[in-house]
């Protein structure tokens, strides 16, 4: 169900985005999977010729990865061009907002300014941000380049703008040249993630910002002859060629950039674990989480990982330095406040339970919202289960929640009924 509802909201946004046509071949993606463009044109219905610039459009804007994958038909081995749909990344777009706020907060207006030009036209080189940059605002002059370059640069070396995945990687299954192994694919079931993992440039590349000179630029003016797309005519896409059955980015010389939304995504979760210990613990407890997060983000592995990467008291200390809360008295305090969200992870080394954090934040919303639908005996019973991790019998519910227990047992039927509660049958051996 919950699925269903993600791909509806995803259609939802594409339609309003890009149009009617654009969403319709989102729409068979996400329902079908990964198809190549013979399968999608029957599947749609749409002339190939309009049904490829739906896909320039989707690709241009990080919703469509494209793959090439090699099957044996008749003793030949045939190589195919496959496009998947990017659910997660369709999502973000509801978070572009939040997205230039933590810019704007973090670096400033002008950082917040190219980020939100990144974000409307997709994927783009350095050179294109600065000519729309100067169409939209004319009042800006040419001199400011440097600055703005200066700017970019930040926001690469902190990972919120990346090097866009290869256009049309070819997923191989065991090979040592391979980017996809077998032992990789034990934790990869997707054509989503197959494809994601396949396209994702080197880690040393994926963050390196070159240095243009000014003939490069004299180029890429001449490469900028944007042209418009037919379909919905709600962007304009950056430059690009396609041929019979594939579609590929023009001019691989320069360098095309994209928003990374792995790096916002974390770090939206992150400000969100500081900002619920802030008023559940004290402030003192909060500086030392928020000096955690950001010593040990760059270990951190993945977006939604359930734990911290291990740290050492002193290297928050250090990292404390100067601060009113930089004494190891202070940080131990704090570490303690924490509870069970700070665990040991080698001996002298501790780590962070994001997972732990997140889970009292959203307990916290639920209880809000089942005080105001059941009264404050229904979020007693709400958060005695919520506590006890749901292991308590009903019978005896209404004790520990000091409710009479015919009452108590109506509104645990009001719970189950709406979902909030989920009864479990336990068998002790």
């Amino acid at each position: 169900m919950v699925a269903n509802q993600a791909r509806q909201l995803a259609v939802d946004l594409i339609t309003s985005d890009f149009g009617d046509l654009v969403a319709k071949v989102c729409k068979c993606l996400l329902k079908k999977g990964a198809l190549p463009l013979a399968r999608l044109a029957m599947e749609t219905e749409l002339p190939r010729e309009q049904l490829k610039k739906c896909l320039l459009v989707l690709i241009q804007h990080n919703c469509v990865q494209a793959f090439q994958t090699k099957k044996e038909v008749g003793g030949r081995v045939m190589s195919t061009t496959e496009y998947t749909a990017l659910l997660d990344d369709i999502i973000h777009r509801l978070r572009f907002p939040k997205f230039l706020i933590l810019i704007r907060d973090q670096f400033d207006e002008q950082c917040e300014c190219l980020l939100g030009i990144l974000l409307s036209h997709g994927r783009s080189t350095f050179e294109q941000l600065m000519q729309r940059l100067f169409e939209n605002q004319p009042e800006v002059s040419g001199d400011i380049t440097d600055q703005m370059r200066t700017r970019f640069a930040k926001l690469v070396q902190a990972r919120y703008v990346e090097r866009c995945p290869a256009s049309e990687p070819q997923l191989v299954l065991d090979s040592e040249e391979g980017t996809i192994t077998k032992k990789k694919l034990k934790e990869i079931v997707t054509d989503e993630e197959r494809a994601v993992m396949a396209a994702a440039p080197l880690e040393a590349e994926r963050f390196s910002f070159p240095t243009y000179s000014d003939n490069d630029a004299s180029t890429e003016s001449e490469i900028m002859a944007d042209q418009s797309i037919l379909v919905g005519e709600k962007r304009k896409r950056g430059v690009m060629e396609m041929d019979d059955d594939s579609i590929v980015l023009a001019c691989e010389k320069d360098v095309l950039w994209r928003a990374n939304f792995e790096e916002f995504v974390c770090s939206l979760r992150h400000k969100a674990c500081i900002a619920n210990v802030r008023p559940r613990l004290d402030i003192g407890a909060a500086v030392v989480l928020e000096a955690i997060l950001k010593e040990t983000r760059a270990k951190e592995k993945q977006n939604k990982a359930e734990y911290s990467a291990p740290f050492s008291m002193n290297s928050i200390v250090q990292a404390l330095l100067g601060s009113p809360h930089g004494h190891l008295e202070h940080v131990r305090a704090a570490l303690n406040q924490l509870g069970a969200s700070c665990t040991g992870a080698t001996e002298g080394s501790y780590r962070i339970s994001l997972k732990k954090i997140i889970e009292a934040a959203q307990n916290s919303e639920m209880e809000s919202i089942v005080l105001k639908r059941y009264g404050s005996e229904g979020c007693r019973i709400f958060r005695l289960l919520a506590d006890k991790n749901g292991m308590i019998e009903q019978k005896q519910i209404p004790n520990l929640a000091l409710i009479e227990t015919k009452k108590a047992f109506e509104l645990l039927y009001k719970l189950m009924k709406d979902d909030y509660l989920q009864m479990e049958d336990y068998t002790v051996a």
